[in-house]
């Protein structure tokens, strides 16, 4: 049951991370193609400028509206490009901790060197009490899976 709970995990990882992955190399390579067009685009324009085909004024507020466009598109293929880092990262690090889990599925018992490997730190509130009742919040952050922990009250 764990060994198909932990392939489980895996194929959605992979799958999950995968599909985003390909719709930001999509986006990056549909913005790669507008830099490029609008580059084609302005050279035009100076082409024609430079023949006498279009006015000054008229060169400057086209180029200007292409420049800025293209400023645009930089920002947008620099930010998929970190985007697509930042998921490829995030999908080998639950790998990483799937695969480190596996190796602990059939554990009875924790022993320091597992917590080490599994855990990254663990915060452990001032308890509450409320009439007979005492509650406790305990944080765990594993390791690998950043942003994620486990909340214990």
């Amino acid at each position: 049951m764990g060994e198909q709970f932990i392939e489980e995990m895996h194929k959605l990882s992979e799958k999950g991370g995968g599909q985003k992955i390909e719709q930001y190399r999509q986006e990056l390579e549909t913005a790669e193609k507008w830099i490029a067009e609008i580059d084609n685009v302005i050279m035009k324009l100076f082409e024609q400028n430079a023949l006498g085909k279009i006015t000054d004024e008229r060169f400057e507020k086209t180029s200007s509206a292409y420049e800025n466009k293209q400023k645009e598109l930089t920002q947008k293929r620099n930010d998929l490009k970190a985007k697509i880092r930042a998921q490829e990262k995030k999908t080998q690090s639950t790998n990483q901790f799937l695969e480190t889990i596996r190796k602990y599925e059939s554990v009875t018992e924790l022993n320091r060197s597992m917590l080490v490997e599994l855990i990254d730190s663990i915060y452990v509130y001032q308890a509450e009490e409320t009439g007979r009742e005492r509650k406790q919040k305990v944080e765990i952050n594993y390791r690998f899976l950043a942003g994620s922990q486990c909340g214990i009250a």
